[in-house]
């Protein structure tokens, strides 16, 4: 009887080959998810993700005078950026609430944002980035007397930021929490305030805080009086 030769190597692909070809989707996987993050974070998406809009309705907790000194006034000079990609979206409502519940916040210390006009201003997409970069030198809306308040749409992932040498503050549309604490904090910047670790005060780089310390509500109310 003849008996038919059989080839007795395994079938298919070598599992070395297979173990190389896992780990090469592997690398794949992990490449795309990178740039994906890449992406989100670059494009803006990461604010409508993680950030949100502030309702100008939203229920402001109460906080007390507490020294109870004679209510200093703070004024502030409003600059509201209207540009399509990244000009800011408030109306006029919700700028007015923003400054309301800041100064709520602000009561605590016995300091009021002053407000004068709110302005708006069409701008150039140029013209937004270099205020981005902190270049205000073409801004004629600006004054050095006052607190600048400018508004945009997003900050790439910050909730404000401030500059104190030019007493001026960039709050975005959308922020991590409440954008009345972040305005509070970013004034706190400008009246000689640091950061602190307790997650309780305003001056903290957490989203909850809402309370000044009675060392900031001095420092503050000094610095006030120096510069207004």
């Amino acid at each position: 009887m003849d008996f038919e030769e059989k080839n007795l190597e395994p079938e298919g692909e070598p599992i070395e080959a297979e173990d190389k070809s896992l780990l090469l989707k592997v690398g794949k996987a992990v490449v795309a998810l990178v740039l994906a993050i890449t992406l989100i974070y670059f494009s803006g998406l990461r604010e409508y993700l993680f950030f949100d809009r502030t309702s100008p309705d939203i229920e402001v907790a109460e906080v007390e005078s507490v020294f109870e000194e004679e209510v200093m006034e703070v004024p502030i000079n409003v600059l509201v950026i209207r540009e399509p990609i990244s000009g800011s979206q408030r109306n006029f409502e919700e700028v007015r609430a923003l400054i309301e519940n800041t100064s709520n916040l602000l009561n605590q210390a016995d300091l009021e944002l002053f407000k004068t006009d709110i302005l708006e201003k069409e701008f150039e997409r140029e013209e937004v980035l270099r205020v981005l970069n902190g270049n205000f030198l073409f801004l004629e809306e600006l004054n050095d007397e006052k607190i600048n308040l400018i508004l945009v749409k997003t900050l790439g992932g910050l909730n404000g930021v401030a500059y104190p040498n030019r007493n001026t503050i960039i709050i975005p549309d959308y922020t991590a929490g409440r954008d009345y604490r972040t305005f509070a904090h970013e004034v706190g910047h400008i009246l000689g305030l640091g950061h602190v670790n307790d997650p309780r005060y305003i001056m903290s780089q957490g989203e909850r805080g809402i309370l000044f310390s009675k060392e900031e509500i001095i420092k503050m109310r000094k610095i006030a009086d120096e510069k207004f």
